[in-house]
């Protein structure tokens, strides 16, 4: 199934491997893993990772390539982790020779290139695990490690995934490989004041629907006077997941320039749809969608759109 993917590799001298905006432990482990798996098995390829990543992870993983647009122009572009391109932070994709897509969100538009979307895979990372056994490449510490990043978080600790067998067998597979759960854990796990108090502000201000939706608006002016950043207020939406009763659940946070990113997430329901019609995706479960302003209305018609859904 991969080798067109391994011929491709095999005839570039330079690839970069692009993620998304808002890199998280998937996109980011994705972009290590399969930096290091090419290194290791394909000698004197230059392979570089560019975006922001997840600084929290630096130090045990790696770092961002800073990399001009002539190295770009001259190299094969693997994406990877994002149902869009415009959802890439780093567009100068288009500068490249080839693309190639590597990706397990439901498909939202054509891509004009290789692609290997897998919509059933638990992670991209995953689907790199994949391509190693298939192929018989080597599997250094750093690129385990990575990948198991990926399927631990992109799975919620192992609590959600399309497929619990293969998601179990996944993370044995890496850390046979020396993957080091533990170093990641203790980072995953790591908690600031900040992050407690701004929990404490989440726990006591979340507003439901009659239905069973559970939804938090941060605005641009609470996030300044909590010292939370835009990125952060996404990621926290698992802060009031899983309350009985309570089968949706959704963050609206408002950035600087004043758009919305909307994050929907239920245990139950297929959200999706919600947001793919709002130009966002995701998975059935797990998605969100950036809109231009907080709008009342706006507010009203997507709980009420999430309420229609539980029965």
């Amino acid at each position: 199934m991969f080798e067109e993917l391994i011929e491709k590799i095999k005839e570039y001298d330079s690839i970069v491997i692009f993620g998304h905006v808002r890199p998280d432990g998937d996109c980011f482990g994705a972009q290590v893993g399969l930096k290091e798996i090419i290194k290791d098995n394909f000698i004197n390829k230059k392979v570089y990772i560019t975006g922001s990543g997840l600084q929290e992870f630096f130090d045990l993983l790696d770092h961002m390539d800073i990399i001009d647009d002539k190295i770009i122009s001259s190299s094969l572009a693997i994406m990877i982790d994002s149902s869009s391109l415009d959802r890439y932070e780093d567009q100068r994709f288009v500068l490249a020779k080839e693309k190639i897509k590597i990706d397990h969100h439901i498909k939202r538009e054509e891509f004009d290139g290789l692609s290997y979307v897998i919509e059933s895979a638990n992670s991209t990372c995953s689907i790199i695990v994949d391509i190693v056994k298939e192929q018989n490449l080597k599997l250094n510490k750093k690129a385990s490690t990575a990948l198991l990043l990926g399927n631990i978080t992109d799975t919620g600790r192992f609590q959600f995934g399309n497929n619990f067998s293969k998601m179990f067998l996944d993370a044995s597979y890496l850390i046979e490989h020396d993957a080091d759960m533990k170093a990641i854990l203790d980072i995953l796990n790591m908690s600031d004041e900040n992050i407690v108090r701004f929990k404490g502000y989440i726990y006591s201000h979340y507003q439901k629907t009659q239905k069973g939706t559970i939804y938090l608006i941060l605005d641009k002016n609470t996030l300044k006077q909590l010292n939370i950043s835009f990125a952060t207020g996404n990621e926290m939406v698992n802060t009031i997941g899983n309350i009985k009763g309570y089968p949706i659940w959704v963050f609206f946070t408002q950035n600087d320039d004043d758009s919305v990113h909307i994050e929907f997430r239920s245990n139950k329901y297929i959200v999706e749809p919600i947001a793919s019609k709002r130009g966002g995706g995701g998975h059935a479960h797990a998605c969100g969608c950036t809109v231009d302003k907080l709008d009342d209305n706006l507010v009203k018609e997507i709980l009420k759109e999430c309420d229609d859904l539980i029965k």
